[in-house]
């Protein structure tokens, strides 16, 4: 009975929950110690850069899934196979050349050496805090014969210098994992040029992913309509059968980092920067609907496409009539003049 109601209000607020307690359990049976690792006592920083050690990972999330890919150039371009950078670079870069970009928290470097491409950058600064990424940064762009423009460097993206010197700061899935939002946003107004373009590409969702009720209840709901071969975790036999919002002691033990200020992103940058372009791409249901399952849809066969396609229809409508808003949005803004 004692243990009973202390597990109770040990849940309240979701600051732990069942979901832990059986994670924990089947990693301890399955001795998995990269799962376990994350119910271990660290440092806030050893457990930030234990956790971005990895260069690649299984295709578990929404974004693995190519028609996800083009369901966002879609709502960002207009054009399904028209991606962000090339819409951005042809809409407020075209004819422009020599340009400087500076990238903050780049990971493994995809997506700076895709802007790279764009043939408008002489220059792009990448700075990141896990050393292994960089290293596998620099290897690819020694490959795609980039890295006289891609400049991977392993650093403090709190400790950036200079004044001035950008013409272009990507911010792409970086501002989430560096609170405080004005801080952060401060030291990229110093850092671009007069005129200068901020690209953001952001989840924005709830902080510390604590899903709405409505968000869950949605999801769930679609997610009891997919066939089970759709819903069959990785490396399992198990089958996804609900949508679980994850503790807050787990996202502090996990990444301290992690959407620690999400919700603030939309609101500081309209105070300090001026709004060009704001694209929402979703993945209010998606994200939570694929996540440990998105490699059963990596296939682009007919079936496969069709439940895409309703799930995608469903998130539409949802955030369409406003039950629910965008987790995710791809925007640009410019540096206000002094």
């Amino acid at each position: 009975m004692v243990i009973c109601r202390s597990m109770r209000i040990a849940m309240l607020g979701n600051w732990i929950n069942i979901h832990d307690l059986t994670g924990f359990v089947h990693a301890l049976l399955r001795r998995d110690r990269e799962r376990l690792r994350l119910y271990w006592p660290q440092s806030s920083r050893d457990r930030t850069q234990a956790n971005w050690r990895h260069v690649e990972s299984p295709p578990t999330n929404w974004w693995s899934i190519p028609d996800v890919k083009r369901r966002w150039n879609l709502l960002v371009s207009g054009d399904a196979e028209k991606d962000p950078p090339a819409h951005i670079a042809a809409t407020y870069l075209s004819g422009r050349t020599n340009l400087t970009a500076l990238s903050l928290a780049c990971g493994t470097g995809t997506r700076e050496l895709r802007w790279a491409e764009e043939g408008c950058f002489s220059r792009i600064d990448a700075i990141d805090m896990s050393a292994p990424r960089i290293e596998h940064a620099r290897n690819t762009a020694r490959a795609r014969q980039l890295d006289r423009i891609a400049n991977f460097q392993v650093g403090d993206v709190w400790q950036i210098q200079g004044q001035g010197q950008y013409d272009v700061v990507l911010a792409e899935q970086s501002l989430h994992h560096l609170a405080p939002i004005p801080r952060i946003l401060s030291i990229i107004d110093r850092c671009l040029c007069p005129g200068g373009l901020l690209v953001v590409n952001e989840y924005i969702g709830p902080d510390r992913f604590q899903w709405t009720k409505e968000q869950m209840h949605r999801t769930t709901a679609l997610l009891s309509l997919l066939p089970e071969e759709y819903r069959r975790l990785w490396n399992s036999n198990r089958v996804k059968r609900r949508i679980h919002r994850p503790s807050k002691l787990f996202m502090l033990s996990s990444d301290p980092t992690e959407a620690a200020h999400s919700s603030d992103i939309p609101a500081c940058l309209d105070a300090m920067f001026t709004r060009l372009e704001w694209k929402p791409i979703g993945g209010t249901v998606l994200q939570l609907l694929f996540t440990g399952i998105a490699h059963n849809f990596l296939q682009a066969d007919e079936n496969s496409r069709r439940w895409l396609q309703i799930c995608f229809a469903a998130e539409d409508a949802w955030l369409a009539c406003g039950e629910l808003s965008s987790d995710f949005v791809v925007a640009v803004y410019r540096k206000r003049e002094s």
